[in-house]
């Protein structure tokens, strides 16, 4: 709490964790527990009976944070309950990263260098790897808890000063349009004796006090659209930006590196390891291509045995690897069964090595049921009322497999409704410029047109002379956004290791409805002025 910036609404910052047995919620959590009652005091109990006292509060966590909770305990409470051996003394122990706030003078590259040699000099085996990583750099790295992405930030980036560009191409078109129908007035007002200063801060206030306008105007639609965009996007954006405190606070952690038999240690890449019940590979359907499947009789299987998949053999450069000594952590086993390929990840992956391990009760986190999804809510009640049976006073936190598999492509929706609400807003715009500077262009030609009307010029003749220009700008425009549509529709696929064949049709068929929208829009302005009538438009001139 000292490093980074979480504000506090109760209690002490320097003390909230200090001592054993002390949590910490955030403000969404203490509503859960304890409702409209203060949380601050109260007492929370574990499910072996020992008791945590709360001693503070925290304000909702910033969804731009790589670091997302409802509940903080003092490191001091894990040593009190576990073996303290096991968590700050046992170096294989890969659960926690360590955040440090380095001196302003100090240099990370050479703190991280003599970080690296004393873990090569320490440890047998070279199995693990330490590193430091500034947190500036941590929110666009997955592998390190990272939620960002570089593709997408330059892809809003992009189409942020696309549609800036467009505003400002279409102020200023419009701004040169319209000054033309003022040469008149100024050259009266210069033949009046009005200097060029004054003319000249004339109209840099009226193009001043038109921005700060539309500025004003864009904050308050901004103001007004984000809670709806939050709610769309699942989002959670406001004006302020969330600052970590002084100094440079860096993030220490470890790599995972598997052995295998025959391989030296530091060549091993990183493998993926899954700890499993016996039953794990038959609820899910996973076929094995060589080898057999965890035995519930054969206890020397904890710890020992490993199936792999077809990737990690590859990676390992054995065909057939039954038999082959493999393990984590330095403790080598035996591989028992070798896996076809399956997805583990999101198609955004590729699929990578992966270790299987079968282990006791101790190492589960979770309990996975095949149901039959007719009758889910009667299902569910069921499975809760066992719950209730065999472990009372703790809640069922459950999720369905196809929640999981959704949410792994949720930022890829996110990014698509985005898209489209940026499309719509460059779209809207672009029709906007087209519509003024249509409108400016027709009131020039008000006067040729009228002329052609009384000469006896038909209606078509005249659509067919104004739209000519129009329709060769609009052809070209459309053209180079479709080109630089699929170029961008390719970018965004790069981001999945699995991708479908993605054809030119649908950016062709996207461009021949802009273009007929915009041909629509400016036909329809054309027919308002065609019909009007030419004695007026010769009167005023």
């Amino acid at each position: 709490l000292e490093i980074f910036s979480f504000p506090l609404v109760a209690g002490e910052k320097g003390s909230a964790l200090g001592s054993p047995y002390s949590i910490v919620l955030s403000k969404k959590a203490g509503q859960r527990y304890f409702g409209e009652e203060d949380p601050l005091g109260q007492v929370m109990i574990l499910n072996d009976g020992r008791q945590l006292t709360v001693t503070g509060i925290l304000e909702e966590i910033p969804g731009n944070s790589h670091l997302q909770f409802d509940i903080l305990t003092s490191f001091s409470t894990l040593e009190s309950i576990l073996d303290r051996s096991l968590l700050s003394e046992n170096w294989l122990n890969n659960s926690y990263r360590t955040y440090l706030t380095l001196h302003e003078n100090s240099d990370p590259e050479l703190l991280d260098a003599k970080l690296r040699k004393y873990d090569l000099e320490g440890f047998n085996g070279n199995t693990w790897s330490f590193h430091m990583q500034p947190l500036f750099d941590l929110h666009f790295n997955r592998d390190t808890w990272g939620t960002g992405d570089k593709g997408t930030l330059f892809l809003f980036l992009t189409a942020g000063v696309f549609i800036l560009f467009i505003v400002c191409f279409n102020y200023l078109n419009l701004y040169i349009a319209h000054y033309r129908t003022r040469i008149r007035d100024v050259s009266i007002r210069k033949l009046l004796g009005e200097q060029r200063p004054v003319l000249i801060r004339q109209f840099f206030s009226e193009s001043l006090a038109i921005v700060l306008i539309s500025y004003l105007a864009a904050l308050l639609v901004v103001w007004l659209v984000l809670p709806m965009f939050n709610s769309t996007l699942e989002r959670k954006l406001d004006f302020h930006s969330v600052a970590l405190s002084t100094g440079i606070p860096s993030m220490i952690g470890w790599s995972n590196i598997p052995v295998w038999e025959g391989k030296h240690v530091e060549d091993n890449p990183f493998f993926y390891r899954m700890i499993v019940d016996h039953d794990f590979m038959n609820l899910y359907g996973i076929q094995l291509e060589k080898g057999r499947y965890y035995q519930p009789d054969m206890k020397s299987d904890n710890g020992n045995a490993y199936i792999i998949n077809r990737a990690a053999a590859d990676r390992m450069g054995m065909e057939s690897p039954i038999g082959a000594g493999f393990g984590f952590d330095g403790n080598l086993g035996t591989v028992v069964g070798l896996t076809e390929d399956f997805y583990f990840e999101s198609l955004h992956n590729p699929i990578t090595p992966l270790g299987i391990g079968v282990a006791d009760e101790y190492y589960w986190q979770y309990v996975s049921l095949k149901v039959n999804s007719n009758n889910l809510s009667k299902t569910l009640g069921y499975i809760e009322n066992v719950w209730k049976k065999y472990v009372p006073g703790i809640p069922m936190d459950y999720s369905l497999l196809e929640d999981h598999l959704d949410s792994l492509y949720r930022e890829d929706r996110q990014l698509s409704r985005s898209m489209n609400y940026l499309s719509l807003a460059a779209l809207f715009v672009s029709c906007l410029g087209i519509f003024g500077l249509m409108s400016l262009s027709l009131r020039e030609k008000s006067k040729e047109i009228s002329i052609r009307k009384v000469m006896g010029a038909s209606g078509a003749a005249l659509l067919s002379f104004l739209l000519r220009d129009s329709v060769r700008i609009i052809l070209v425009s459309t053209v180079f956004g479709g080109v630089f549509g699929w170029y961008l529709s390719m970018e965004w696929l790069e981001n999945f290791a699995f991708r479908c064949r993605f054809g030119f049709g649908a950016i062709a068929l996207s461009a021949l409805l802009a273009f007929f929208m915009y041909f629509f829009m400016i036909s329809f302005r054309l027919i308002g002025a065609i019909s009007n009538n030419p004695g007026d438009s010769l009167r005023l001139d």
